[in-house]
């Protein structure tokens, strides 16, 4: 299939295609025609699904690829799948807290400006 195609059954545009085959994730599902037009295979479309759905969990773009390459040993997949969920969670527990104790820090700001009106 052409990168137009592609582009419309991803949802990704025909740039961030072009990124990604550059960046070496859909480097092996590409052949040349005799016209020169990149013609992409059937996996490159499931490859771009899981693109995006690595990239909805939080997951970045060399994650990706690094489970991309671990894509045909499932356990071993599954385990560092499971890691990185585990790091993303620990990652947003640690935010929530800076951003509460921000939320905190504000509230002592208002009730000091309050008694200066």
């Amino acid at each position: 299939m052409l990168i137009g195609e592609l582009s419309k059954m991803s949802g990704f545009s025909r740039d961030t295609i072009r990124y990604y085959e550059k960046f070496g994730i859909l480097d092996k599902m590409i052949i040349r025609n005799t016209n020169n037009y990149k013609d992409y295979s059937k996996e490159a479309i499931q490859t771009l699904l899981y693109v995006k759905f690595g990239k909805e969990y939080g997951l970045t773009l060399n994650e990706i690829k690094q489970l991309l390459l671990l894509h045909k040993d499932n356990t071993k997949m599954c385990n560092i799948l499971m890691s990185k969920a585990t790091e993303k969670i620990q990652a947003i527990d640690i935010e929530i807290k800076r951003l509460l104790q921000l939320k905190n820090k504000l509230k002592v700001g208002i009730t000091t400006l309050n008694k200066c009106i």
